[in-house]
């Protein structure tokens, strides 16, 4: 013993009843360590073996990790070519190196920014809003793998594409569909022009 600390074998541990403080002598009340470095220095790196770092955990404009502000940060170091790993019972997402996002994999399509994988047994979507505590509408796919957008049944809203800032297709709970838009006359039929544009019509196409 030296002090506030223990040696266990190869280890070191604090023995007070206090918390702990690096870089400071007043170490926060709200945390058990307090790591206090500068606005150039991430407070903790990780360093596998005798390797350079690979990640970092602080805070600043450290140029060395491309910060900018006064921003909290967790991340790879951009000369190690490491990826940013989020792990619950398992790897959940990652951050890759070249900026690519992956959700559910973490091996995110180098087509898209970001990736989302859900369950392929069951009706899981890929994304959900929610308004409070009910469930607006989502995105994802089916157990068939057919792509879906869709509002939820229970909150009976319609599903509203938009584009320039204005509802340009609605479709309703009951399936009926809207297109304000459409030119020409008349609501008994939808007809396509030879250019390929919708127009409503009067008369059969």
């Amino acid at each position: 013993t030296n002090g506030s600390w223990a040696v266990s074998g190869n280890n070191i541990y604090n023995t007070n009843t206090g918390n702990v403080g690096i870089g400071t002598n007043n170490p926060t009340s709200s945390a058990k360590t307090t790591i206090q470095g500068s606005a150039t220095m991430s407070a903790l790196n990780w360093q596998p073996g005798t390797y350079n770092a690979v990640g970092f955990l602080g805070y600043g404009t450290a140029a060395e990790y491309n910060t900018v502000g006064d921003n909290v940060l967790i991340g790879a170091i951009s000369s190690s070519n490491a990826n940013v790993i989020f792990r619950v019972s398992g790897s959940r997402m990652i951050i890759t190196n070249n900026g690519k996002v992956g959700i559910g994999t973490t091996n995110p399509s180098p087509y898209a920014a970001t990736t989302i994988v859900g369950d392929s047994n069951s009706n899981v979507a890929g994304l959900l809003w929610r308004n409070g505590n009910t469930d607006i509408g989502s995105l994802g796919f089916s157990p068939t793998n057919d792509a879906y957008i869709s509002a939820m049944s229970s909150t009976g809203k319609s599903l509203i594409l938009r584009a320039g800032g204005g509802d340009r297709i609605t479709i309703a709970p009951d399936g009926k569909v809207t297109i304000p838009q459409l030119t020409g006359s008349g609501n008994d039929y939808v007809c396509v022009n030879s250019a390929g544009q919708l127009y409503r019509s009067n008369t059969a196409c």
